[in-house]
């Protein structure tokens, strides 16, 4: 999780320039761009078919990379049910079924190149899914307060989808007190 004291890295300045959102949605683009070819192919070759797997959009690599962000991202508390517990990465998995396959698409690359980023970014040999929780904290941390905007920008997609998966799940409305649509 992130810490409270953090400035806030997820607002995007006003300062942007036509050049300057330009050059940096460039970036983003050839970041993704490598990572589909360098990374999505070996992650596919070694898994099994998201068809027997009871999947509907992700591949099985792609499905455990979301679940260790989402665990990250909405732990378990006492007496609180995890993303673990309400198996929100599964869900997200049917949700993004039903999106736009171009949406749908790059929320893939995006966990392929979450996957590879300490490798990538900090050079670490690590896959992201391999390491601590302690780790994986740091590794979000570094995506949320990045120079990159396209880090910080997949962070808070990744974060946004975390969250509308946990808090869209039924078992995770009565710990802030919501009652229900109908309640």
């Amino acid at each position: 999780m992130i810490p409270n004291g953090c400035e806030n890295p997820f607002l995007i300045s006003d300062d942007l320039s036509r050049r300057r959102f330009l050059k940096k949605t460039t970036l983003g683009l050839v970041a993704l761009s490598f990572a589909r070819v360098a990374f999505s192919n070996s992650l596919r070759a070694n898994g099994v078919s998201s068809a027997k797997a009871g999947l509907w959009f992700l591949t099985p690599k792609q499905i455990r990379v979301l679940e260790a962000i989402c665990d990250r991202m909405v732990p378990a508390g006492e007496g609180v049910p995890g993303a673990a517990d309400l198996k929100v990465a599964a869900h997200l998995d049917v949700y993004l079924s039903t999106m736009d396959r171009g949406i749908a698409e790059q929320v893939a690359q995006l966990l392929d190149v979450f996957e590879w980023s300490p490798l990538v970014f900090d050079f670490k040999p690590a896959r992201f899914t391999s390491l601590t929780p302690a780790q994986r904290d740091e590794v979000l941390r570094a995506w949320a307060t990045s120079r990159f905007e396209f880090r910080r920008t997949g962070f808070q997609a990744l974060r946004r989808l975390s969250m509308a998966g946990y808090y869209g799940q039924e078992g995770s409305w009565k710990t802030i007190g919501y009652d229900g649509p109908y309640g």
